[in-house]
């Protein structure tokens, strides 16, 4: 009887965290806390930003291509990938560091290393689902090209597509 409690009290205490369903996510937007929306692409570039969730694992895979009218070529793709671990209702622990950054051609390589969109220190996360949508921020994060203003910091919008 006493194991059986145990095994119910455990179970009760998991069962309060909400997991993040696990699969494939597209960014929608990143809002800043204060109300600012970061532009994602530009007149010559567009951004595909997917986030990819596992048991453990997140993985966040940004591609930046010129558009066909653009006066130049680009192909950037930067990768980066963490580990994650439930801590409460609507809480992880985790981090995003960059894997890699590339370019072609290689030459905006360098620019893309000094510019890093995503990568997240480890701390401690909220997220919140509803339906197909995700909402993940971290009121620690201090990015210095984007809701640098004191207080502020990013918030990401994804929408499940598998």
């Amino acid at each position: 009887m006493k194991n059986y409690i145990l095994f119910l009290s455990l179970l009760l205490i998991n069962s309060g965290f909400s997991a993040i369903p696990l699969g494939k996510y597209q960014i929608e937007k990143i809002q800043c806390k204060k109300g600012k929306t970061l532009k994602l692409g530009g007149k010559y570039i567009n951004y595909d930003i997917d986030l990819f969730v596992s048991e453990s694992k997140m993985k966040m895979v940004a591609i930046a291509t010129a558009f066909d009218w653009a006066p130049f070529k680009i192909k950037c793709t930067q990768i980066n990938e963490g580990r994650y671990t439930l801590t409460g209702a609507n809480k992880y622990e985790g981090d995003l560091p960059n894997k890699t950054a590339t370019c072609d051609p290689s030459l905006w390589t360098r620019f893309l290393k000094d510019n890093l969109f995503g990568v997240e220190k480890y701390g401690e996360f909220t997220y919140k689902v509803s339906g197909k949508k995700l909402t993940i921020f971290n009121p620690q994060t201090i990015t210095k090209y984007s809701c640098d203003s004191a207080g502020d910091y990013p918030i990401y919008y994804y929408t499940k597509v598998q």
